[in-house]
């Protein structure tokens, strides 16, 4: 399970063109170490994402040269091995295929280095230098609890895990690709696995867990809208959580389950850093539904007056001490009615209750 990722890029542009040239995406821990070593398979790709052809002849990638390479723009060049069999395994394009329309390039083919290509698993420097020997980009990955075959894809300044296995060779990230699903069953209210077996958690909403009030309508209303159905799975920044589940916004055709949970009253607004792209939807919506008493803010009492009065997130002695040592908080009703806490609940961003 990939537990963190950090990809450190620096950017020295000799001329405006190539700062036109980027490292779109890496492949730097294959899957199938037996069928295809990792030396044999792994890369890194090119983007040119100008409005002119560059030529790449002297430029180096970790000190292995280009030769007779061209990239036009909008195009995609994939940096691998060379194409005969090499440490007893498969080589790249035994294993991932050779089409004209993928692998890109100037004469339609992906272009292998000459030299040795290695990339380590546990974390390596990528350096791209132009044909004057200035460096271009010089990147640092370090990858801790990593998941074997899924690359790193750049986006907006950042790296993220791909969404799918293999990742994306000589195409468009699968950071920008949807992907379709058909959910073999429900797990609870923000909870589904599919039938691949993959786990899905609707993310920027929380749905009352097991024992709370309304657990049993939340769950029910998710089964009602995609059990057994074919759903579109879209994603935020991140890729899964720390129980290894698909971090995801769910669609069936065109109703946004996420935010239909939240406008019901079954589920609240619950932005998670990075992942908060309709942060602003799922707040307006729980406000809507506050207003509407709409299922868990149905009860009578104005639970949204309560205020978190004082706490205490670090005392001298043991964390998890008994009063008065340990941590607390203070939990302050404003109002003169008396207010039943049964159903109510702290829930921290780990998801402790």
């Amino acid at each position: 399970m990939k537990k963190y990722i950090i990809f450190l890029v620096i950017l020295i542009f000799s001329q405006f063109v190539l700062a036109d040239i980027t490292i779109n995406e890496v492949m730097y821990n294959p899957y199938d170490s037996v069928q295809c070593p990792d030396a044999n398979c792994e890369w890194i790709e090119l983007y040119n994402n100008g409005t002119v052809a560059v030529e790449l002849n002297g430029w180096k990638i970790d000190d292995n040269s280009f030769e007779d390479v061209i990239i036009l723009p909008t195009e995609y060049i994939i940096i691998a091995r060379e194409l005969i069999d090499l440490d007893g395994g498969n080589s790249f394009e035994s294993y991932w295929g050779n089409n004209d329309s993928i692998w890109g390039s100037s004469d339609g083919d992906y272009k292998a280095v000459d030299g040795y290509f290695s990339l380590k698993n546990s974390g390596d420097t990528v350096i791209l230098k132009d044909g004057n020997g200035e460096i271009i980009y010089n990147s640092t990955y370090s990858d801790e609890g990593g998941t074997d075959g899924y690359t790193l894809e750049f986006y907006n300044g950042n790296w993220y895990e791909s969404s799918i296995i293999g990742g994306t060779p000589g195409s468009e990230n699968s950071f920008f690709q949807n992907q379709t699903g058909i959910v073999d069953y429900v797990i609870d209210g923000d909870t589904l696995e599919l039938e691949t077996g993959d786990r899905v958690r609707l993310i920027g909403i929380d749905t009352p867990e097991i024992g709370e009030y309304y657990y049993e309508e939340a769950t029910n209303r998710l089964k009602e809208l995609v059990e057994g159905k074919s759903v579109t799975l879209e994603r935020d920044l991140e890729n899964r959580d720390t129980h290894n589940r698909l971090l995801r916004y769910v669609y069936v055709n065109d109703l946004f389950v996420n935010l239909i949970l939240v406008q019901e009253g079954y589920a609240r607004a619950y932005p998670f850093e990075p992942n908060t792209k309709y942060e602003d939807e799922f707040a307006d919506a729980e406000e809507r539904a506050k207003n509407s008493k709409l299922g868990i803010w149905s009860l009578s009492q104005n639970y949204t007056a309560l205020k978190i009065n004082e706490f205490l997130p670090d005392p001298e002695g043991d964390d998890d001490a008994p009063l008065p040592d340990g941590e607390w908080i203070e939990l302050y009703n404003p109002t003169n009615i008396e207010m039943d806490l049964k159903w109510m609940f702290f829930k921290d961003l780990a998801g402790h209750i």
